[in-house]
């Protein structure tokens, strides 16, 4: 952590990254996401706003070239056969 960074509550990195508690833990359990920085010698924990806006940062850099295109193309509807 640095000077001039916040710490975020859980609901907070939920609210950034769209993922619930469970995921995010079990993530972290894999290593693929920032572990929680424990606040006194309680049961409380924070995430560095740091940390978190790195990852988010990093998910779009590792996204699957397909993925990209899919994302980016326009959606356009499946063709209907002709009535007879």
């Amino acid at each position: 952590m640095q000077p001039g960074d916040r710490l975020l509550s859980m609901r907070e990195v939920e609210g950034m990254t769209s993922a619930k508690k469970s995921w995010i833990y079990d993530r972290i359990g894999r290593g693929q996401f920032p572990r929680p920085i424990r606040l006194c010698a309680s049961r409380r924990v924070a995430w560095s706003e740091r940390a978190i806006q790195a990852w988010i940062t990093a998910q779009g850099t590792h996204a699957p070239a397909a993925q990209d295109a899919a994302a980016t193309a326009p959606a356009t509807p499946p063709a209907t056969p002709a009535a007879r």
